[in-house]
């Protein structure tokens, strides 16, 4: 489903209040019931930890972001919404969001830095060019780079890049960037450029990790041009192992062109898979709409040591349908379907949730039970965004939905941006900011300055607001 459109903003402050980064946290001793829930709640983040030691996947990069990474005690994510200049460079930074003194900063740890230049931490060296995303695995955070990824789409005309001796457009052929992989430790230091990747390949921007080695899709794209028109096609597409250790990748997977990964459970991949029946190219996709209302998307499991595949789930393309992969349940949704289906991806046993209209269920948060809270909303909530829109809570052990309250000043909810094992980091509220469009010639009210807080998922989940208000230093006021 589609979310209202967010702006990651600056936040400019020294490292200096950035201590015990990515470390435990003092436990707190007495016998209050808050203190209890947090000694039980760091018991269960060590439970989680120590499941990932065995090999357990997991889902390293964002879905929604691609660009950032929670933990218990803070939220990393790229700033590229305010620009660093230097050279006429634009420079995006790494931030942090320090949950126990509520404060957002530069991953930087230089006395007196300005964070306007390569020479600081925080800032992306200049060589990191192209498509990027942000994770973390153990004691590290990771940084993989990549040629934006073209495959499916489809261009016209002739772009040109640079001019000729006389002035005339002319086209120019760009240096091709190399996957890269760069690791640093979680308070910014020692970033380091670990490997390369294969030469004239591409990633798609989705890593997962199983406590040793991390694993990406890698695969190759080719452009054919037809007249004025050039589609790009992706070919030779693998999962494979990164084995940061060795400095070596290895394919574990082969994976079809119109195959993503949607989750993990255990030792198993979960595919989605749109199947138009036959092989079709780039160019008939883009021509004939009739393709998608005729295709199937497959669900599937796939074993990451024995290949071993099984298919959870068909459904049909030309309905609109939504899937969560959350522990070893998938949840799936559909537009024409009052029920929300549950697949275990392990055993493959189903149960069905029924609903009183169509719900898309677009998050899930866990209880302090362990029970798994879907936030949905209706597939036609978002007809009229002006009048903002509602959600639902749906407790998947009691089947009962409840009407979310919690909403910003533009009427539609506030958005969940990171989770830990017991709070919430959302975007609680937002500045609108009036704004002169020259190209319109008009005056436009626009979003400005976004609110982040920090609320209890027990509050969150029974409609109290009650935050802890982040301090956001340096904020951009207009939205990009």
């Amino acid at each position: 489903m589609r979310k209202k459109g967010n702006v990651l903003v600056c936040l400019i402050v020294v490292f200096a209040v950035l201590t015990g980064c990515g470390k435990d946290s003092p436990k707190e001793t007495g016998e209050s019931r808050e203190q209890a829930k947090a000694i039980q709640a760091e018991k269960n983040q060590k439970a989680i930890v120590s499941h990932q030691e065995k090999g357990e996947l997991k889902m390293l990069t964002d879905h929604s972001l691609h660009a950032s990474y929670g933990t218990e005690q803070g939220w990393y994510y790229f700033n590229d919404q305010y620009d660093i200049e230097e050279d006429d460079d634009r420079l995006p930074a790494i931030m942090y969001v320090d949950y126990k003194t509520g404060r957002g900063m530069y991953l930087c740890n230089k006395v007196n830095c300005k964070h306007k230049s390569y020479d600081c931490n925080a800032v992306l060296p200049k060589e990191m060019e192209g498509e990027k995303v942000l994770f973390g695995q153990e004691e590290y955070l990771y940084i993989a780079t990549s040629e934006y990824d073209s495959s499916g789409s489809m261009s016209s005309g002739q772009m040109f890049i640079g001019e000729g001796e006389n002035g005339e457009p002319q086209a120019q052929e760009k240096e091709p960037c190399i996957p890269a992989i760069y690791r640093m430790k979680l308070d910014g230091t020692e970033r380091e450029k670990v490997m390369d990747l294969e030469s004239g390949t591409v990633l798609e921007g989705v890593f997962l990790g199983d406590g040793d080695n991390l694993y990406t899709i890698r695969k190759k794209v080719k452009s054919e041009s037809k007249g004025a028109d050039t589609y790009n096609t992706g070919y030779d597409k693998f999962l494979v192992k990164v084995d940061m250790k060795n400095k070596k990748t290895e394919k574990v997977l082969e994976l079809d062109e119109e195959e993503t990964i949607l989750g993990c459970a255990e030792r198993k991949v979960v595919t989605g898979t749109r199947d138009y029946g036959k092989k079709v190219t780039t160019e008939e996709k883009h021509r004939d709409d009739d393709l998608y209302k005729q295709a199937d998307y497959v669900i599937k499991s796939i074993d990451l040591d024995s290949g071993e595949s099984v298919t959870l789930k068909t459904l049909k393309e030309k309905n609109i349908h939504g899937e969560k992969v959350v522990g070893n349940n998938i949840y799936i949704s559909k537009d024409k379907s009052n029920k929300i289906e549950v697949i275990n991806c392990i055993t493959g046993q189903t149960k069905i949730i029924k609903t009183a209209e169509p719900l898309s269920v677009d998050e899930v948060i866990q209880d302090k039970e362990g029970t798994d809270i879907l936030y949905c909303v209706g597939y036609d909530s978002y007809a009229d965004d002006d009048k903002g829109w509602d959600y639902y809570l749906l407790n998947t052990k009691t089947g009962k939905i409840t009407n979310g309250k919690l909403k910003n000043n533009e009427n539609t909810p506030v958005e969940i941006v990171a989770q830990t094992s017991d709070k919430l980091l959302v975007n609680s509220n937002y500045k609108n900011v009036t704004e002169y469009v020259p190209w319109v010639g008009v005056n436009q009210t626009v979003i400005g300055e976004m609110e982040y807080s920090l609320i209890s998922k027990e509050n969150y989940i029974n409609n109290k607001a009650d935050y802890k208000k982040i301090k956001m230093i340096g904020m951009s006021n207009k939205k990009q």
